[in-house]
């Protein structure tokens, strides 16, 4: 699989007539069959979205999406909602991206451990494919930059990182959307790999385009308080540009509004303008003479990740695959791993990330401190849970018991607490924040994803050849073989009663879903309380049932759970695991629902191809 495996391209599309042939140009291109292309129709323009569908039947790479958005920028939130990949770009449908020099531009921002790239582009005058091209090269020695981005983004010759993307929107607005969106991802505040390879051409001219339009003024307008807003809370280059934005928007529509007459809402921008002068005229200096500095892309640039670990294997092997979509790390320190994943470790674990990221070092620290135990109880999933009446109590107490880590960690680190799962806007980090301490489940398949290969790689070499479950194995692999995982013992428990046990209707539930397309010569029953598991199946008729017994080692239980193609599992990170992993034919897994009886799923665990079999909490 070549490097667009890691790309999802959101693509807008309003009046399908207009640019259907271009679109047909590119997305069938070969060396985007990997890529995750969204393309999401606006139904608000009345136009058939068939042609689109004939163009796709055969791409399987490709999503279709319909709805009535009225916007780019909302069909875009669209496609953000279900992209899945670590890299995402927009695209228009009617313009001519250069997927060969889009992938390159990719791939020398993932080799500079950078988490933005931008590359040149030319405007070609639409319906005159002679005409002379108008080319832009975008450099970080190019004094315009800044300004030029304003006036026109272009945000199709862009890539952004998942991580700083995080839950940013577009705003419901139709002019000035992109730069919005360009600062409240702080892209301009990250090193940005520069290309200079045209990554995409622009098709300018057209009537029904938006940038042609100048019917929007009030949008302006809105999109002006918007940066004035965004301009009193950010630092560095998204400070000036949000404030060269303002300044330039509230400009021209005071510019409009004079030609045309209309005084009357005139006093909002003349006050944002006076006040944006006075408070940066920097900023005026910028929008007269365009002289400004982005950061440079200077390759890696060192900073010090201290990850706290918390829970089981499962729990830990999330926070080590967060880590791994990280860039730019030059130290990481892992606080109190478990022995299984220090033994993972040892044997390579971590080899390929260390590869792709000369220099970075691990540390692995064992100390088990008050403040360290503090600093890992922050992880609670505390923001997911359903509020009661006794949780203010516990909101309290936490609170108070971060004021103290905060105040023993070291006071030029940047503490992150994530929400406890999935992905997260909090993660949206600073490059001056060269020292961050992370504490965290993130727990989210996107993120996964990119510890799969080593992880199978590390438990094949491991386990494959281990004569002490090469009875098991042998049974875990047939087609007709089922594995089902109980999560018991410490479920049981008070602290942990809110996660829940699932039932036995569940699980038979889930053999019977299975049964109707397979018949089961053996089910294996994996459990960390065995004696609770047999009890549980004690009355049923499950036929050469066994179980594995307790001396079975952790790993060596997720090895056998992983080759099995047949996978019921409990609300386990360790059996989601044992799932995720690639078997050697096609796995069907069954998954609770919900997956917690009493906190919420973040829509980013569970993987769609898995079936979901109620719970019966």
């Amino acid at each position: 699989m070549g490097i667009s495996q890691y790309l999802s391209i959101i693509v807008p599309i309003h009046r399908i007539s207009g640019g259907i042939q271009n679109l047909n140009s590119w997305i069938s291109n070969s060396i985007l069959i990997d890529a995750e292309i969204i393309l999401v129709h606006d139904t608000s323009d009345g136009e058939s979205f068939l042609p689109i569908e004939t163009i796709c039947k055969n791409l399987t790479n490709v999503i279709l999406l319909e709805g009535n958005f009225s916007s780019p920028g909302l069909a875009r939130n669209k496609g953000l909602e279900i992209a899945s990949r670590p890299w995402i770009t927009f695209w228009d449908f009617d313009d001519l991206p250069e997927p060969m020099n889009f992938l390159r531009m990719l791939q020398k921002t993932i080799s500079d451990r950078n988490l933005v790239g931008l590359g040149a582009f030319q405007t070609r005058p639409s319906g005159n494919k002679d005409s002379e091209k108008n080319l832009r090269v975008y450099r970080s020695e190019n004094p315009r930059v800044l300004k030029d981005l304003m006036i026109n983004p272009g945000l199709w010759r862009w890539v952004f990182a998942r991580e700083i993307v995080g839950d940013v929107k577009f705003h419901s607005i139709r002019r000035g959307e992109d730069q919005l969106f360009l600062a409240e991802t702080r892209a301009f505040d990250y090193p940005i790999t520069f290309c200079e390879d045209i990554v995409y051409t622009y098709f300018i001219g057209e009537d029904n385009q938006l940038s042609n339009k100048k019917t929007f003024d009030p949008e302006l307008l809105l999109a002006a308080y918007h940066f004035f807003n965004l301009s009193q809370t950010a630092s560095g280059e998204t400070k000036l540009f949000s404030r060269v934005a303002c300044l330039s928007m509230n400009l021209t529509y005071i510019k409009r509004s004079i030609r045309n007459s209309n005084f009357g809402n005139l006093w909002s921008p003349l006050f944002r303008t006076v006040l944006n002068i006075f408070k940066s005229p920097q900023a005026l200096v910028l929008l007269i003479r365009g002289q400004t500095k982005l950061n440079k892309s200077n390759g890696t640039q060192d900073r010090i990740i201290d990850l706290y670990l918390a829970g089981g294997l499962g729990n830990q092997l999330f926070q080590i695959a967060f880590i791994l979509n990280l860039k730019t790390i030059s130290l990481l320190r892992l606080h109190q791993p478990s022995p299984d994943i220090c033994e993972l470790i040892n044997f390579g674990l971590l080899e390929s990330w260390v590869l792709e990221n000369p220099g970075v070092s691990i540390q692995i620290i064992q100390e088990d401190s008050l403040i360290k135990r503090l600093a890992r109880n922050q992880g609670l999933r505390l923001s997911n849970r359903k509020f009661s009446s006794d949780s203010y109590r516990h909101i309290i107490i936490r609170s108070l018991r971060l004021k103290l880590v905060n105040f023993f960690l070291d006071r030029k680190s940047n503490l992150v607490i994530p929400n406890g799962t999935g992905q997260d806007k909090a993660l949206n980090f600073s490059t001056k924040q060269l020292k961050i301490s992370l504490i965290g489940y993130f727990q989210s398949f996107i993120y996964a994803e990119s510890l799969l290969p080593d992880l199978k790689r590390v438990l094949d070499s491991k386990f494959r050849d281990d004569y002490a479950i090469s009875d098991y194995l042998s049974v875990a692999g047939r087609s007709t073989s089922l594995s089902i995982h109980l999560r018991l013992g410490d479920y049981f428990e008070r602290k942990n009663k809110r996660f829940g046990v699932v039932s036995q209707e569940y699980i038979l539930n889930s053999i019977r879903h299975l049964s109707v397309t397979e018949k089961f010569d053996d089910t294996l029953l994996f459990s960390n309380d065995t004696e609770s598991a047999m009890r549980l199946f004690s009355h049923t008729n499950i036929q050469n049932l066994t179980l594995i017994p307790s001396e079975t080692s952790t790993l060596e239980s997720l090895f056998l759970m992983s080759n099995s193609p047949n996978l019921v599992i409990s609300n386990s990170t360790f059996s989601w695991w044992a799932a995720f992993l690639p078997a050697e034919s096609d796995k069907i897994v069954i998954a609770p629902s919900p997956w917690f009886k009493e906190y919420e799923e973040n829509r980013d665990l569970i993987p769609l191809k898995w079936v979901r079999i109620d719970a019966g909490w």
